[in-house]
């Protein structure tokens, strides 16, 4: 990654703890993604305090709505859990602002009230779920799904806990009971070999191929016996069409997030870079609770690209395994923050990526850190999305006549959903983005 000459803070706004919280501009490209008043605001807490608003974060469009997965849960029966949380986006209110920092602030307290009141917590899970993790956009039989990673979970503590595999499942909204259905699972072992915990994925749309990555994250978490011989730590791929999978890349230490760059000249073409991430800085050791958390510096927080061009070949021919060439990795960059986690692209190709301090924003092709969304109080944000437009009316801006009513100036943006655990945050910007 290149080094920047100048790090330029406008936009960023000091808290009462001296930390600072906005959008940090490094290149003048970064400015024209966000526009001259992007928004940022605090959304929701979670009123018991469990990491709700972890990984996934997956925008259906028909019915405006995001799914989202919860980070790990103490459990009295199955040592651990996780939840899905359903956002309606309706129940949202325009944000309200002008200036670069335009709403910095606790959004109005009855309002939260009600978004809370819509916001509905998945503690039932459906078949083939225990602890979903990373997530995206499937069709089922010409529905909108969801397809999770299913981490798996072993009864490791004999108290009867239902074990699950560790799976790539697909999941309907269920209209006759609140909640989601099991439309089923795809795939759930690499020649033989189970998978440890399935982390991210992502849909390769012109072929179909579904790349996606496995970390042993389970074993150290304490949620999977570490006796048991797993599928290496790799980037794989499924292709439906063959039922086959294949494993990209096992030079990994924790492979973690991984999307799909479209090439932005044509981005229906097929081409355009497969990024991921490793997190091995970060892991976990095992024990009889939750596991322990490690800190190890020597240890890759790494953003990969790989180039992919689409093949005229069928799959299945002699020496094709998937109908895409996959060239060789290249580093994108070593983060700044602590590690690297969820990363997705806007429609213009630059990378967003979940982050220590927020999202940090990256030009693939220059290689260079072009901007960052900084959370308050220095919150990380496992994953994000991008959750459709969004109409932002300007707070202190000249008002005109229309009609019998007094409207404010306003303009059409793209809504970011972060999720940074305990809290869900906002912001809205000039750009749009996808998985």
């Amino acid at each position: 990654m290149s080094g920047r000459t100048k790090d330029s803070l406008d936009g960023l706004e000091a808290n009462s703890d001296g930390s600072t919280a906005g959008f940090q501009i490094y290149d003048d490209a970064f400015r024209k993604l966000i526009g001259p008043s992007p928004t940022l605001r605090h959304l929701l807490t979670s009123s018991d305090g469990h990491p709700i608003f972890h990984e996934a974060g997956v925008y259906l469009r028909e019915s405006n709505t995001v799914y989202v997965s919860s980070n790990r849960i103490p459990s009295k029966h199955a040592r651990q859990r996780a939840t899905i949380t359903s956002i309606p986006l309706d129940a949202v209110p325009s944000p309200r602002g002008s200036g670069v920092l335009a709403s910095l602030e606790l959004t109005d307290e009855g309002v939260q009230q009600s978004l809370a009141r819509q916001v509905r917590t998945i503690h039932d899970l459906p078949e083939g779920l225990a602890m979903p993790n990373g997530g995206t956009n499937w069709t089922h039989e010409g529905q909108e799904a969801v397809l999770w990673c299913e981490q798996g979970r072993d009864d490791l503590d004999g108290e009867g806990a239902r074990p699950v595999s560790s799976s790539l499942v697909v999941t309907l909204p269920n209209a006759a009971a609140p909640g989601l259905k099991t439309a089923g699972v795809l795939v759930d072992n690499y020649d033989g070999k189970p998978f440890s915990s399935l982390n991210d994925v992502v849909v390769h749309q012109q072929s179909g191929v579904v790349f996606f990555t496995d970390p042993d994250y389970g074993v150290g978490q304490s949620f999977k016996s570490g006796e048991q011989v797993y599928a290496p730590n790799a980037l794989y791929a499924w292709d439906p069409s063959t039922s086959r999978v294949t494993m990209i890349d096992d030079n990994y230490d924790k492979p973690n997030g991984v999307t799909f760059i479209p090439d932005p000249s044509d981005p229906t073409s097929g081409r355009g870079l497969l990024a991921t991430t490793d997190t091995g800085r970060f892991f976990m050791e095992p024990n009889e609770a939750m596991g322990e958390f490690k800190v190890d510096e020597s240890r890759p927080a790494c953003i990969y690209t790989y180039p992919i061009e689409p093949l005229s070949r069928d799959p299945g021919s002699e020496g094709v395994a998937l109908p895409l060439a996959i060239g060789e990795r290249s580093l994108l960059a070593h983060s700044e923050s602590p590690i690297p986690d969820g990363l997705h692209p806007d429609r213009q190709g630059n990378l967003w990526v979940g982050s220590g301090d927020g999202l940090h924003v990256y030009d693939p092709v220059r290689r260079t850190l072009i901007g960052k969304v900084i959370v308050p109080g220095g919150r990380g944000v496992a994953n994000f999305c991008w959750a459709g437009k969004v109409t932002v009316h300007d707070a202190d801006g000249e008002s005109h006549q229309e009609g019998q009513e007094r409207v404010r100036d306003s303009r059409e943006m793209y809504r970011l959903l972060l999720f940074c655990e305990q809290e869900l945050w906002e912001a809205c910007v000039m750009v749009d983005g996808s998985d």
